[in-house]
């Protein structure tokens, strides 16, 4: 650390009286002057009578205290006089300065060592903590947690369950909007911040993040006592720094928006809880639309992870410039707007059955809603109507979960109970007639089901003369008692058969 460093940082705690830079000397410690010493040039030494010391041969810094001498300015010597009843404590706070920057040197050498040895943010962080007797935390304005040291060294069990989960808790995010609102003299400078959570009774020291002139985040480190470390002021500066630098890449004020977003959409799929995502909406000040619906888009063959990070993605940002997008779980998603009628417009929904059919993409589209807190369900509708609509063997670019909600709820109920046994009986009976008499009473009955119990559409499907299908329907109704006509057997038979489907295709 240089004299004129020393004698700045001595300034803002102690009064000087006068003091001069001669040569600008580096100082790596302070020893009070003894007779008979040799000076080192890298000491600041310290005295309360200069006219003890051999003129001959004084130390190139000094700091002192009592009259200035006349040959002091004779020599090049760098020095700082301060007042007699000061000395003691002058010296001690050098002591101190020169402690605390050795400290943030040496930090600064375990960080590029992490660095260089690839360990990544997290690990610095654990440095920093450990080196610094303090839990921080990073995160973006929302409160969603960036990185955080480990151990976290908080006793308060939410903060500990939160930070864990990747957010910060609701109460703290409260507390920050209070005293945003509260301050009525603004941190122009962007100084790191001191002040105490009264729900937790937690100190904090925070540094805000800037990108582009607007607010991104922030870093805190968090104690339950109030005398943070020296260091922590510079560190927590290097962290935001580092932060806006070399993790987010010094993104722009759409990009930092865009990864609010992202960040938020990723976690209400994972299922966070209605209070976080509240609390995140109005600490980001993000707007979502007042109906929409979830798209998830998947190749139909492997074509790897970059593809549609980068090519699927950025095709889909040109094509839907007003939507929200994020990749998560292999897998575009895409949250639209829908019309006032909680539709997807045509225009959009035939973009999107080009994009999949030039790309060989399958695109699931969930049931429109309007409550952000419901959208892991509609993210799930997305998915599961891809996953259905393969498994049922449907060859439709785009598939909507409103057609596959019935089977969706068979695959739920399979998973406790035979739903076989929920199928009318009528079904089995068919089989075991065609079994013993080589018919195909079932594939007939089940061909007009699918028909909408029309007999024309069915006789033209089977290669039936209508008089032929109109026998086998008899010989149906003989057999089983149906009435197939009333509306509620219809019902029963529809169901009877979509559960019939789903087994097969399920065994095969």
């Amino acid at each position: 650390m240089y004299f004129n460093e020393v004698l700045h940082e001595l300034s803002q705690n102690c009064q000087l009286l006068s003091h001069r830079v001669c040569e600008n000397w580096e100082v790596f410690g302070v020893a009070q002057v003894r007779k008979n010493d040799v000076f080192s040039d890298d000491i600041l030494y310290f005295s309360d009578d200069l006219f003890s010391i051999n003129k001959s041969s004084m130390p190139k810094n000094l700091l002192f205290s009592g009259p200035l001498p006349d040959f002091l300015n004779d020599q090049p010597i760098s020095w700082i006089q301060v007042d007699p009843a000061q000395l003691h404590n002058a010296a001690a706070e050098v002591s101190r300065i020169l402690l605390n920057h050795n400290k943030i040197q040496s930090l600064h050498l375990k960080i590029l060592d992490s660095f260089l040895h690839s360990r990544g943010f997290s690990t610095v962080l654990d440095e920093i903590s450990q080196s610094l007797n303090t839990a921080i935390v990073v995160m973006d304005m929302s409160g969603k947690i960036i990185s955080y040291s480990k151990p976290f060294s908080v006793a308060d069990p939410l903060w500990r369950e939160s930070v864990a989960k990747g957010y910060c808790p609701p109460f703290f995010m409260e507390h920050l909007r209070d005293v945003r609102q509260s301050d009525e003299s603004p941190n122009t400078e962007n100084a790191p911040i001191f002040r105490q959570c009264t729900n937790t009774r937690l100190y904090y020291l925070a540094k805000r993040m800037y990108t582009d002139g607007n607010l991104f985040g922030y870093v805190f480190m968090l104690q339950s006592t109030s005398n943070f470390d020296h260091a922590c002021y510079d560190m927590v500066e290097y962290i935001a720094k580092m932060t806006v630098d070399f993790i987010l890449g010094n993104p722009s004020a759409v990009k930092v928006k865009n990864r609010l977003y992202d960040n938020l959409l990723i976690d209400l799929f994972k299922g966070i809880n209605g209070e976080q995502i509240s609390s995140r909406i109005l600490a980001g000040k993000m707007t979502f639309p007042d109906r929409m619906c979830i798209a998830a888009i998947k190749p139909r063959y492997f074509r790897g992870d970059n593809y549609i990070v980068g090519t699927l993605m950025n095709t889909l940002r040109q094509l839907f410039s007003g939507a929200h997008f994020v990749y998560f779980e292999k897998a575009a998603i895409v949250l639209f707007d829908l019309d006032g009628n909680f539709n997807l417009p045509d225009k959009t929904k035939d973009i999107l059955r080009n994009l999949c059919s030039q790309e060989r993409l399958v695109a699931g589209l969930s049931n429109p809603y309007s409550k952000v807190k419901s959208t892991r369900h509609y993210y799930q509708q997305a998915v599961k109507a891809i996953e259905l609509s393969g498994m049922l063997d449907i060859a439709d670019d785009v598939v909507e979960y409103v057609d596959f909600a019935f089977f969706d709820m068979i695959s739920n109920a399979a998973e406790k109970v035979n739903v076989a046994f929920y199928c009318h009986p009528a079904l089995a009976t068919l089989r075991e007639y065609d079994n013993d008499n080589s018919t195909q009473l079932y594939d007939t009955l089940r061909c007009y089901v699918k028909n909408g119990f029309n007999q024309n559409l069915t006789a033209t499907e089977l290669f039936l003369h209508r008089n032929s299908l109109s026998y086998r329907r008899q010989k149906i109704v003989s057999l089983t008692g149906l009435d197939l006509d009333d509306s509620e057997t219809q019902f029963k038979l529809n169901y009877s058969f979509a559960i019939e489907t789903y087994l097969e295709k399920t065994r095969m």
